[in-house]
């Protein structure tokens, strides 16, 4: 029997329920909306998969900490927007977009911090879509090759470097 956080093991939250689920889709519309001459909306870029299959590769507390994060925009609405009576998923898209400027804008660090946080967690699940990525210039795999052709050089220069100091060391002792 494993017991939680020993041996690597730690519990798993369920996937997303639909009201996180409403919310991330409220949010990705909102950040990227179909309107504004992006390759695609932040739904057709299935902004919530990604979040579902993240979250599933998270440990427990930061499942905890994004869910708690989303459910937080949800209800800030109510005190941040208190003539709507409503949830951020609920509001017009024009609402929602003052509601995540005011949170950017924000004379606190605290929200801004929060909604940069959100902010870029949307932006990584937005640019890992293939077709976003394309319109981007960037082809599948594009970044994995360049990372392992600069290792490459990189093992390349050192081994060069080694013949080149051994015979420098090789050349100084027999001068003595």
């Amino acid at each position: 029997m494993k017991l939680p956080f020993i041996d690597g093991w730690s519990p798993k939250l369920p996937p997303l329920t639909s009201a996180e689920a409403r919310i991330l889709e409220a949010l990705a519309e909102t950040v990227f909306p179909p309107d504004a001459g992006l390759p695609i909306s932040g739904s057709e870029a299935h902004v919530v998969a990604y979040f579902e299959e993240m979250l599933s590769f998270l440990p427990l507390r930061e499942q905890i900490m994004i869910r708690a994060m989303l459910v937080g925009f949800e209800v800030q609405a109510l005190v941040t927007r208190p003539r709507s009576l409503s949830t951020f998923s609920r509001l017009s898209p024009e609402e929602r977009d003052k509601s995540l400027r005011f949170w950017n804008d924000n004379p606190l660090y605290f929200a801004r911090l929060l909604f940069q946080a959100l902010r870029g967690l949307l932006l990584w699940a937005y640019v890992d879509n293939a077709e976003v990525g394309q319109a981007m210039g960037i082809r599948p795999g594009d970044e994995i090759i360049r990372a392992q052709q600069r290792e490459a050089a990189e093992r390349s220069q050192t081994s060069e470097e080694a013949p080149a100091v051994k015979e420098a060391a090789g050349s100084s002792s027999d001068h003595r």
